[in-house]
């Protein structure tokens, strides 16, 4: 279904920038350090409103990605300077638990819904 309606406002009050980093299958990858080490460095050096990680399952098909991280920001100027600011050092702790190669994905969204 497209959504042709305008976003209500509680819409236009939700943070408006999910950044996902997507971290495909390899041989390495630390879970504990990974979530206790390095994503609360990245949320307390970053100027964003909240975070989580998925784990990919692979029960029912094999999982694309096997973590996927997503950072929330109040708007794209936020996550921009933030990057800018500390991805290099983010960037460089990647060896310390995983030797994939993570691709960045910056979304907006657009819309949204919830079973009544």
């Amino acid at each position: 279904m497209v959504r042709t309606a305008p976003l209500t406002s509680l819409e236009r009050a939700m943070p408006r920038v999910h950044v996902h980093v997507l971290y495909p299958h390899s041989e390495r990858f630390d879970w504990t350090y990974y979530v206790e080490q390095h994503m609360p460095m990245a949320g307390a050096k970053m100027d964003l409103v909240e975070w989580w990680v998925a784990k990919g399952l692979d029960d029912v098909a094999p999982a694309a990605y096997q973590a996927i991280a997503t950072l929330v920001f109040d708007s794209l100027e936020k996550w921009t300077s933030s990057f800018a600011a500390f991805g290099p050092d983010l960037l460089t702790d990647i060896p310390n638990y995983t030797d994939a190669v993570p691709t960045i994905q910056v979304t907006e969204i657009s819309g949204s819904g919830k079973k009544a």
